[in-house]
This record gives C-alpha cells, sequence and structure tokens, in this order.
C-alpha cells in the first residue's frame, strides 16, 4: 500500500493534492492541513516530500478513484482506520534505518 501522491508539475504542494486525491480516491476535498516535508536523500538528490491530512466524510465521494488510464494508473483504493494505518506502520519501521527507507516501506505493502 502507499499513500495518495503526485509529481507537482508546477503546480503548489497543496493544489496537487487535492487533485490526486480526487483522481486517486475519488474524494473531492477542498481543504488540506500540511504537516510536515522532508528529503527522502539529502546527500543524494534534492526530491522533497510533503505530507498532508485533511477531514472527509462519504458525502465527498465523486468517484471510485482508481487513477488516471492515460497514465497508466489502475489504483486498488483502500481505506483504512488511523489506528490500522499506524499498526502497519509500525510493523514496517521496525525494519528501516532511515527517512528514505520509511519512505520506500508502504511500497512492501502493496498488493499485486
Amino acid at each position: 500500500m502507499e499513500a495518495c501522491a503526485g509529481k507537482l508539475d508546477g503546480e503548489e504542494a497543496e493544489q496537487r493534492i487535492v487533485k490526486e486525491m480526487q483522481e486517486e480516491l475519488g474524494y473531492r476535498i477542498t481543504k488540506v492541513q500540511r504537516l510536515f516535508e522532508l528529503y527522502v536523500s539529502p546527500a543524494a538528490v534534492m526530491e522533497k516530500i510533503v505530507f498532508f491530512t485533511c477531514a472527509y466524510s462519504p458525502a465527498d465521494k465523486v468517484s471510485e478513484g482508481g487513477g488516471l488510464k492515460e497514465e497508466g494508473e489502475d489504483i486498488d483504493v483502500v481505506e483504512t482506520t488511523l489506528e490500522e494505518a499506524a499498526a502497519m506502520w509500525a510493523r514496517i519501521m521496525q525494519h528501516c534505518v532511515s527517512p528514505k527507507g520509511a519512505a520506500l516501506a508502504p511500497r512492501q505493502l502493496r498488493r499485486g
């Protein structure tokens, strides 16, 4: 599993995540809260990841999500509680030794 994400493509991070959430998850969100940002590997690359949170409800659901076919996306949307997500991360983080490892860890849970 992995969190909803995407490249900025010239947009602000807040604008991009709102679009990605609709494309990938099927929810139309208007307000997100920036949590923090970090460089994946400061000594090697300048890629920065920005983390957000938001509130949403079933009323915000506008599609089944799954990504954009024209971008080669075929995403299975999996919703979980915050507690379940934290437990998954705790299991993964036992094997991580760096922020880069932590950023790559969700791929270990990906289905298929």
